[in-house]
């Protein structure tokens, strides 16, 4: 009987602690962000709300001058699942930060009310690297024809050439308006490579971006060359990153810069009018 009596008054005992365990976890908020960026980097952070009770009201995000919030934050509401041994609500808010300025700067804090108590985030240090220097780049983009003047259903090839004085490393997007009045065919070289020529004492290097090979089937003339080129030129920022497989590389910075297209006319006529 005694040995009986022990094993009850132990099971109390440890009934009575595990509850102020559960008693003692009440409300807590956890912060994911990236250790170091770059000045001007748009990087997310995600802030997680644990708590034993509801959450009825929305986290407040404070104003902090260094960062800029970049769209709208998106928030996402767990309710507690006993079955996948989570026993107590979760709030995610994500958001889109910019830093404005450089060196050891706090994160933004939140603040949610949870049954009367106000609570919030810890201090979060995040490391803000200045941007590697930046070269001034001279680009444009010309646009050349086979034909200046053809017929309804001939064929003629456009050649989009980008001329840069600094070698392209990142994307090339147009962002231009439909080319319409034509069946096309796009001859664009899969891989890109480049020749040099000198202009006015300035040495470019030339890429063929876009090549079109047309067949009008509309007369009359056309105006051909509105838009712009984007293009992208990566510059190192000393960083030794890791992907996903644990290989190391360096971080390369993209700046992009618009490259105007030149302008070219195309005169179009009917077979009888020729």
């Amino acid at each position: 009987m005694m040995g009986g009596k022990n094993t009850l008054r132990f099971v109390a005992v440890s009934c009575i602690a595990f509850l102020s365990c559960i008693a003692v976890f009440s409300q807590e908020i956890q912060v994911t962000a990236p250790d170091e960026v770059l000045e001007g980097e748009v990087f997310q952070v995600q802030y997680e709300v644990f708590s034993n009770s509801p959450m009825r009201e929305n986290p407040e995000l404070e104003e902090n001058k260094n960062f800029e919030l970049v769209g709208k934050p998106s928030m996402r509401y767990i309710n507690p699942s006993p079955f996948w041994g989570r026993d107590y609500h979760t709030l995610q808010l994500n958001c889109k930060f910019k830093a404005k300025k450089t060196g050891k700067i706090n994160l933004p804090q939140i603040r949610i009310l949870i049954e009367g108590q106000k609570i919030s985030s810890d201090k979060v240090e995040l490391f803000v690297q200045k941007l590697p220097k930046i070269e001034d780049v001279k680009c444009f983009v010309e646009l050349e024809s086979t034909k200046k003047v053809a017929k309804v259903g001939d064929t003629l090839t456009l050649t989009y050439k980008l001329y840069s004085t600094r070698e392209i490393s990142g994307a090339i997007r147009f962002n231009t308006p439909p080319l319409t009045g034509f069946n096309l065919q796009d001859m664009t070289p899969g891989k890109q490579s480049f020749t040099e020529e000198k202009i006015k004492g300035i040495t470019y290097k030339v890429y063929i971006v876009r090549k079109l090979m047309l067949q009008p089937t509309h007369i009359g003339t056309r105006e051909l060359g509105d838009g712009v080129v984007e293009v992208g030129y990566n510059y190192p920022t000393g960083r030794i990153i890791r992907d996903r497989w644990g290989r190391q590389y360096e971080e390369q910075y993209e700046d992009v810069k618009e490259c105007a297209i030149g302008s070219l006319q195309l005169r179009v006529h009917d077979m009888v009018s020729l």
